[in-house]
Parts: structure tokens; sequence; C-alpha cells
């Protein structure tokens, strides 16, 4: 099973889950991006779905062309992740 993520037509985020839930294809794409997110940032996956959920409702209201959609909340979960990671203090090692 797929867990789809989508903005529904107010904007607000929705996930559906199956086999043949609307947008699949655009699912499959949604899971990579995260799945890649996850793994470049070391970001929880919890995390990442949810800032991608929202970034991607955030952006589909106003969409014209919403082919280019992935892309673009990728990029802008991406950014947020490293701003985050930037800002939690950095443990510095001691060597005796």
């Amino acid at each position: 099973m797929a867990v789809v993520l989508g903005a529904d037509s107010a904007g607000e985020a929705v996930a559906a889950v199956g086999d043949r839930a609307p947008g699949a294809q655009d699912g499959e794409r949604h899971e990579r991006a995260i799945g890649s997110l996850c793994d470049s940032e070391d970001a929880p996956l919890a995390e990442v779905q949810d800032l991608f959920a929202t970034e991607l409702a955030r952006l589909g209201t106003d969409a014209r062309v919403r082919r280019y959609l992935t892309v673009l909340a990728t990029r802008n979960v991406r950014a947020v992740l490293r701003l985050r990671a930037s800002s939690r203090p950095r443990r510095v090692s001691r060597a005796h």
C-alpha cells in the first residue's frame, strides 16, 4: 500500500492510503522525495512527512502548473531542515 500526500481544493494537506489511490504516480514521487530528504538531511521520517505535506499544500493552493510541486516542495523542505540543523547547538569533542 502507498501513502499519497497531496492537497485538497482548500489547500489542506491530505493523505490517502491504498493501492489505487488517486494520483498514485504523484504519491510514489512524493515517497521517493521524502525518503531522499530523510537520507540526505539525516532527519526523522515523521518530521519530513509533516513538513512535506504542509509545504505541498501551501504550494498547491495557487499552483497553475502542478507538475513541479514535488520538486519545489522538496527544495523548500530541504531548506527548512538545513536551517533547523544549523540552529541546533553543536557538540564539541575535546581531546585530552
